[in-house]
Order: structure tokens, then sequence, then C-alpha cells
């Protein structure tokens, strides 16, 4: 079976790392592929290099970011997946790579499988030439790929290792008002729209991520506080998306998640943004005596107290 994959990837400020990160995507054994190439604004030699790639490769694609569209690599991913034609849409970075046998591997499970609606593959971490295994995917193989397990953290992927019918994105979109974690929020939203799909887990390390001080996980180290922070932030607008979609499982385990993450940022007095929406959903989910105690947590933890309070309205 010949399906075609659309590999979409936003670029900002990145030719110095873009033509390696183009050169993996023209090794692919598999060639049933286009690959749009969404520049969010760059003043380097983006530009140049991509025609260079454009003119010797029809399947690569050129785009901008419309001017109308706020800026950041989120608008032009999802520019990108307006654009695209693939039966499949691979999301991918601008500064990573993809193994020569990457799109082929996928592939061949969605063949072997066809009720199959996603698939994951695993990623090494890449920093001056070495390569780092990432523990998380471990869970991959003892849990199933779906909404609990992924909120809970017992399996984890990344975008680059996510691969899914395009039929089953167009009620998803990457939120393009988060600057950090939006994978996050992007993924959640999916298993919340699309409750019934079925993923596999290949267990393969088919991609490496570079880590470097531009990109946005090594500035994450730099910030924990702030990490943490736009965590929150990401799970909220999901939740607020996908409120009329969740059932009462689901809403008990967002609360039960943003809960404690909100009790933490209140330490800095930063926890302001959707503050009223997670109050009422709070009341209306748990009821008016946790609402309290957890209110009353909040005011507590300027003085580092407050926890028993703050766990009683998440339990």
């Amino acid at each position: 079976m010949n399906i075609s994959i659309s590999i979409i990837i936003p670029t900002y400020n990145r030719a110095h790392l873009l033509g390696e990160t183009l050169e993996g995507i023209l090794a692919q054994t598999y060639p049933h592929w286009e690959c749009l190439v969404v520049d969010d604004g760059s003043t380097d030699d983006t530009p140049l290099l991509m025609e260079s790639y454009t003119q010797n490769d029809a399947r690569i694609q050129y785009l901008h970011r419309p001017k109308d569209r706020p800026k950041g690599a989120n608008a032009a991913r999802n520019y990108g997946f307006e654009q695209c034609k693939g039966e499949w849409v691979q999301w991918f970075d601008s500064d990573d790579l993809l193994l020569p046998t990457y799109l082929e591997i996928k592939q061949k499970a969605i063949t072997k499988d066809p009720t199959l609606d996603f698939v994951v593959s695993r990623t090494l971490n890449m920093q001056e030439g070495e390569h780092f295994h990432i523990d998380k995917y471990e869970g991959n193989l003892k849990h199933p790929l779906n909404f609990k397990n992924y909120l809970t953290e017992k399996v984890y992927w990344m975008t680059p290792d996510f691969m899914t019918k395009r039929e089953l994105l167009h009620k998803v979109d990457f939120d393009e008002t988060l600057r950090s974690a939006q994978e996050t929020n992007f993924f959640l939203k999916f298993l919340l729209q699309n409750p019934q799909a079925k993923g596999t887990f290949i267990d393969q390390e088919v991609t490496l991520r570079r880590m470097h001080p531009g990109s946005i996980q090594g500035a994450v180290q730099q910030d924990k506080q702030q990490a943490s922070m736009q965590k929150l932030y990401s799970l909220m607008a999901a939740y607020k998306e996908c409120v009329q979609v969740v059932t009462k499982e689901e809403e008990g385990m967002l609360l039960n998640k943003l809960i404690p993450l909100a009790y933490y940022i209140a330490k800095k007095n930063t926890f302001r943004k959707d503050r009223s929406f997670l109050m009422q959903r709070l009341r209306k989910t748990k009821g008016w005596k946790k609402l309290i105690a957890f209110q009353v947590s909040l005011f507590l933890r300027k003085w580092k107290k407050g926890y028993s309070l703050m766990n009683y309205a998440r339990n």
C-alpha cells in the first residue's frame, strides 16, 4: 500500500541547520511524500537555500506564513496543514533529523494494520555529536497510547515521533497563542477529539533532536518556573477548547493535573490567566467544598502552607 505523507516543517532563521534536515528527507527510502517548509519570516539565507531545494525536487515546497497570521511556529504549522495534500501528516522541526528509513518503517506499520489511526516512534537527543536515549519512551511498551496515559505521563512522545491520518486533524490545530508546551496541548486535543483513535508504538529510534541554546528545550531547561507556568497554560487551553467533548472521568483527570500546577505557580503569584474558568469547572465537577479548599490553599501558598487543602481539592 502506497500512502502519501505530508511532512510539515516551520522554520525561522535556521538556514545553517535546515539544509541537513532536508537532506535527511531526501534520503528517505520511502518516496511517496511531500515536504512543506513554512517560513515564519526569516531574515537569513533561508530563501536562497530553499530555492535550490525546490528547483531540484518538486516534492519540496517553500511557503510563507501569511502576514495576517500570528508570528510563531504554531501558525506556520497550521498554515502548512491547510496547504498539504497527503493522506497522512508528519510534523517536523527545522533543526532535527530523520534517519533514512523513518517513513518506510511507519508505512510498513500502517500497511500491516490498516485499522491504525496514528503511529509513534522514538527520538534520540543529539548534542555535540553525541546521542542520548530518552527513558520516557519505555512506558509506551506497557500502556495503550490513549488520553488517560498521555495526560498522566505513562506514555510519551514528541512532535517528530507522531504521524496520523489527515482526516483526524480537522478539529485539531496548534494553539497560536502558546510559546511553549504546544505539543502537549496539541496531542491532548487530538486524543480528546478522537477518543476511538487507534495508535501503535514503533520501538525504534528513527529521529534525532538537536539540543542547543536556540532550541525550545534549551530555553526550558534554563527556567523551570516559566516551564511550569507554560505547561499550566497549555493544559488549560486544551481543557477549554475540548470542554464540550470531555467525559466526566476525563474532566476529573484534567482538574487533578491542573490543581497542583496552579498551586505551585501561586507561590510566585503568577497564576492569573484563566483562573475563573478553572474555579468554575472545579465547583461544577467537585463541588463547593473542594473549590473553597483550593482557593484557601492558593492564598496560603505564599507562606509555604496549604498543601493538605490543595491535596484535598485534588483527591
